[in-house]
């Protein structure tokens, strides 16, 4: 069997079944679970958004590696729809957590204050 291989049976699977597997988890993000609690502690005592603030250090750093006004431009966009993105997730967390108010008084979004924790 010329040109044949094991794991081509294998590989075809994988990328049939791939977009199914990315279908089912981002059905799971965008459907929000009506037993979700405010957590306030770890990074999440600090800003309300701590994977958001990893992501604008990835796009920080790619503009230092790559100082080119294409990807400044990118970066910058992502930055905003993050922004946006935090918002809308925010408007959410207001109407379905108890309490959220009042974190949102307390821990900022996504610079965290100096000082006392």
């Amino acid at each position: 069997m010329v040109g044949r291989h094991p794991g081509m049976a294998a590989n075809r699977w994988r990328s049939w079944n791939h977009p199914l597997a990315l279908a089912a988890l981002r059905w799971r993000a965008a459907a929000p679970s009506v037993t979700d609690t405010l957590v306030r502690r770890g990074p999440y005592a600090r800003v309300r958004h701590p994977l958001y603030d990893g992501v604008f250090c990835e796009l920080a750093g790619a503009v230092l590696v790559r100082p080119t006004w294409p990807i400044a431009l990118s970066c910058l966009l992502a930055a905003g729809w993050l922004e946006v993105q935090a918002r809308l997730e925010e408007q959410d967390l207001r109407q379905r957590l108890p309490g959220y108010e009042d974190y949102m008084a307390q821990v900022p979004r996504f610079i965290p204050r100096l000082g006392k924790s």
